[in-house]
């Protein structure tokens, strides 16, 4: 049932069943906020990592899935504050899989998503948009 509230961004109830139910919101491998994080709503990613330090959530599980589905799929808010968080304890590595998450938003045309990675190339997360002999150009193109 969280889920489902946090696949379709039902902030609210994902709240609600949280509080009243006593919901473990990092069952199923974090499966709420994977949920999340793979649709787009940003604001029940953000809910649901805030609730870490209870819980033990996890936004860089399964190897930074979050942010690649994320990427992938052209959700830029929910990129971009992904990578905000990267700063924080939760390890969210945006070049994880050798730079997939750039290369699966430019091979779905996701310009906003490839702008947000690309502000970050000269950062410390080594996202390199040609990695790969410039994979990430090529789906795009």
């Amino acid at each position: 049932m969280l889920g489902f509230a946090a696949e379709f961004g039902y902030l609210n109830i994902v709240w609600d069943i949280i509080k009243n139910c006593q919901c473990d919101p990092a069952f199923g491998n974090n499966c709420a906020i994977r949920l999340a994080a793979q649709r787009g709503h940003w604001g029940v990613v953000k809910y649901l990592m805030r609730l870490d330090s209870k819980y033990g959530i996890d936004p860089a599980a399964k190897d930074n899935l979050f942010i690649k589905w994320s990427a992938s799929k052209g959700h830029y808010y929910t990129v971009k504050y992904l990578i905000e968080e990267e700063d924080s304890k939760y390890g969210i590595h945006p070049a994880a899989r050798d730079n997939f998450a750039i290369q699966s938003a430019a091979k779905e045309g996701h310009s906003a998503a490839v702008k947000c990675l690309m502000e970050e190339v000269d950062s410390k997360y080594g996202i390199d948009p040609a990695a790969n002999d410039n994979f990430a150009i090529k789906l795009s193109a």
